[in-house]
Parts: C-alpha cells; sequence; structure tokens
C-alpha cells in the first residue's frame, strides 16, 4: 500500500531510512522506525521505535532533545512563531551582558555575528520567523536590554517581531496566563514554561487536540500587535541612554538604534 506524502520526518543521513510518519493513501498512517523484536506480537504485527522529536506532543522533552528538534525546523522553510511573555528571562545565553548593559558598558560580552548571520542565512532559505513579546509597560530594565541589545539586530537579519503591550490591549492580559509557547511550521506547539526567577523548566508538548486553540490564540495576538521596529521607535524612553534606573546612571551609553 503506497503513501501521499510524508506528513513528519527526523533528519539523518539517508532519507530513505529515516524515521518519518506518513498519510496512507488507504487511510491512517505508516510509521517507519527502528524494528524492535517482540516475540509477543502476532505475525501481522511490528513494533518499531520512533526518537521523541518525532511526537513532541505526546513527550515532555528535555533540552537538548528540544534544541536538536527547533534546529531542525530552522534549517527548513516554513514559519515559525514564538510567544514571549515574561519581563526577565534567567538564561545562561546572556553570558553576563544583562549586567553589562546595566552597567554602562558599550559592547556586549558575546559575538553574536555568527548567529545573525545564521538568521540570515534561513531567511534567505524560507525560513519565516515570527516572534511575539508579550509586555506591560513601564517596560522593565531586562526587556530594555532584550529589546535593544537583542530584537533591533535580530530583525535586521530577518526575524519578525512584534509587541503586544496590554497597557494598550487590556483584552491581551490574558496571554500572560498561557505562558511562552512555540508553534513549529503551523502544526505542532511546544510550551515552554519557566519558574518565577525566569530560569526555564522542561518543555512539554502540547496535545493534538490542543493544538488548533494555541495557534489560533497565537494569530489573534500577533493580529493586535506592533510592529517592533514601530513600537520601539515610539518609545524612546525606554532606550538605555534615557533611562535613569539602570546603575549606569547617566554615563555615555550606547545608542538605541545601533545601525
Amino acid at each position: 500500500m503506497g503513501s501521499n506524502g510524508i506528513m513528519r520526518s527526523v533528519e539523518c543521513g539517508d532519507n530513505d531510512d529515516c524515521p518519518k510518519i506518513q498519510r496512507s493513501e488507504g487511510g491512517g498512517f505508516h510509521v517507519t522506525g527502528t524494528d524492535v523484536p517482540d516475540d509477543s506480537l502476532p505475525p501481522h504485527e511490528r513494533k518499531v521505535w520512533v526518537p521523541d522529536e518525532l511526537l513532541p506532543e505526546l513527550v515532555t522533552m528535555d533540552g537538548p532533545t528540544f534544541r536538536t528538534y527547533l534546529d531542525g525546523h530552522r534549517d527548513t522553510p516554513g514559519n515559525l512563531f514564538r510567544m514571549q511573555t515574561l519581563d526577565r528571562y534567567n538564561v545562561a545565553s546572556d553570558g553576563g551582558d544583562y549586567e553589562r548593559y546595566i552597567g554602562g558598558t558599550e559592547e556586549l560580552n558575546r559575538d553574536r555575528a555568527p548567529w545573525l548571520e545564521q538568521m540570515r542565512a534561513h531567511a534567505a532559505a524560507g525560513l519565516v520567523w515570527r516572534n511575539l513579546h508579550v509586555v506591560r509597560t513601564p517596560l522593565m530594565p531586562y526587556l530594555s536590554y532584550q529589546f535593544e541589545w537583542g530584537y533591533v539586530d535580530n530583525v535586521q537579519a530577518g526575524q519578525v517581531i512584534r509587541v503586544l503591550d496590554v497597557n494598550d490591549h487590556p483584552a491581551a492580559e490574558g496571554l500572560f496566563a498561557t505562558a511562552d509557547f512555540w508553534v513549529i511550521k503551523d502544526r505542532e506547539v511546544v510550551r515552554q514554561p519557566y519558574d518565577d526567577e525566569g530560569r526555564i523548566l522542561d518543555r512539554l508538548g502540547v496535545s493534538s487536540s490542543a493544538a488548533p486553540a494555541y495557534i489560533a490564540l497565537a494569530e489573534m495576538a500577533w493580529a493586535m500587535a506592533t510592529p517592533f521596529e514601530d513600537w520601539w521607535a515610539a518609545h524612546p524612553e525606554y532606550y538605555r541612554v534615557n533611562r535613569t534606573d539602570l546603575a549606569h546612571s547617566g554615563t555615555d551609553a550606547q545608542s538605541a538604534s545601533r545601525t
């Protein structure tokens, strides 16, 4: 019995042997994986193993599994959507740059050039990466850092970012309760919860029955939000050089434009 196209697959050296899910022409699905011998099965059945990345809505993915899963989608055309709702992220990838930002240091500690070049290559290959950040103004210092030393360059590298201020859109207040999540290729949803200190917890897949609700919520929020470039240009009070509540308090700080 044939099949009419691959629905999901996992990258490997030989595409013919990759784990994959295909829709069968006769209804149902064909799952290709690694054979798992099981003498208890009747003659017409076979058990196969497939990796967590193939069925993310059924598993709790740890950090390395999630990164592998996400990187595979970044490298292929399609749509990625990320919803962010926190006003502080306590993540190792900052590399101490938040402290440098609030202290008045003029340069990043990290070299972001390879990451930005990768984003440009993904955009050129057909990846549309949308990022929506839900905020409540006045903007917390960490978000000034994230916007000024992160989003400004990300937009120039091809990421599409919007900001949704619940002070302007009170109906969006409930989005804080959804927590952060990803929509992968308009189909799969992965929740990305954090603790009260902004440290990331396990990534939890969303069941296939709940995914459409998350996707619809993402699209409604996106329609309400403002393009980052317009929002940031309209709020110079959050540029580091204009903030008086940071540790540098008036030292010569880097301009918000970074162009």
